[in-house]
């Protein structure tokens, strides 16, 4: 299990590394941010924000795209300028840049390592019986 749950982590940090690497920066304005009740353990008393941004396309269109996210911290004020990634020619959510990105793979792994300990001990110690 311990080696399923690293295997995850090195899988999603890839996939992350992967969409980093073909999106391109662009510089996007706030113009909507959802609000609402946390609805999880971690924001339960707390509001979480969706921002939206708008930005231009290289052939000169305009696209909108959310942060794929919701946090607390992104009550950004309507009308700020955000630099963002996006994947060009995808429709998808954009990537809001932050510590955030990596979050999932950072848990994952933390599974992994958690779990290893225990594994290693029942693995020695299932073996010195075997050895007897």
């Amino acid at each position: 299990m311990p080696g399923t749950f690293l295997l995850g982590a090195a899988v999603s940090a890839g996939l992350v590394w992967w969409d980093l690497q073909r999106s391109e920066t662009v510089e996007a304005e706030v113009v909507q941010v959802h609000s609402w009740p946390g609805d999880t353990p971690f924001d339960f008393w707390t509001e979480v924000h969706a921002p939206v941004f708008a930005y231009a396309r290289p052939d000169g269109s305009d696209a909108r795209v959310s942060g794929g996210m919701r946090h607390p911290s992104l009550n950004l004020p309507l009308g700020s300028r955000h630099v963002i990634h996006v994947v060009p020619g995808e429709d998808r959510d954009g990537i809001y840049p932050g510590p955030h990105i990596w979050a999932h793979v950072r848990v994952v792994a933390a599974l992994g390592l958690v779990v290893c300990l225990p594994a290693l001990w029942g693995s020695w110690r299932l073996r010195r019986w075997l050895l007897q």
